[in-house]
């Protein structure tokens, strides 16, 4: 094997990235609890990858190729999903203009979370079948990789998505900088 590292600290991530969920758990902190399952997700197919394409590339697998191709091309899209959930909420907590919330808002605040950070990065995939060039490439000792086409539409559908939600949580991160200021001027 040429890469044993990739394995090992691709499981170590795994382990790690899961030892803090029943804090978040219990927190309901949706956010990061859908974080942490798309990083553990990633860790997951980068774990079987280079166990079964390690020192080759052929097509042992092409249903998993299929499946773990298209979960790594939404994972773009979920991280920042779940980071403009978490910078959202962390500016609706650094912000004075509600300290109490009821039941019914954090339950919607919940659903709303889950939805953003659960529901949209599936939704991209009828848009990524489009820029698709081929099936699937198979890299040594990577794995299986979707490859889209070069062309515009491919930039805007593979791209412009992330960076809209990724500048949303650059505003709400520095709303978030600026209550936080706000209060310490207090």
């Amino acid at each position: 094997m040429l890469h044993p590292d990739y394995p090992f600290w691709s499981f170590i991530g795994l382990i790690a990235v899961l030892l803090p969920l029943p804090w978040h758990w219990r927190a309901r902190n949706v956010a990061t609890l859908a974080l942490m399952f798309w990083i553990a997700l990633a860790n997951l197919i980068v774990f079987v990858n280079s166990l079964v394409w390690a020192d080759n590339f052929a097509d042992h697998a092409p249903v998993w190729c299929d499946i773990s191709g298209r979960i790594w091309q939404i994972f773009g899209y979920g991280i920042p999903a779940c980071s403009l959930a978490q910078m959202r909420r962390l500016e609706s907590v650094a912000s004075t203009r509600r300290s109490v919330i009821t039941a019914a808002q954090r339950r919607r605040r919940m659903w709303l979370e889950a939805a953003w950070c659960l529901l949209l990065p599936p939704f991209v995939l009828p848009l990524l079948y489009v820029v698709q060039g081929h099936r699937y490439d198979i890299y040594e000792n990577v794995g299986c990789r979707m490859i889209p086409t070069t062309t515009w539409a491919t930039l805007i559908v593979t791209h412009f998505l992330t960076i809209a939600i990724s500048l949303a949580v650059l505003v709400y991160s520095a709303l978030a900088i600026r209550w936080f200021l706000v209060r310490r001027l207090q």
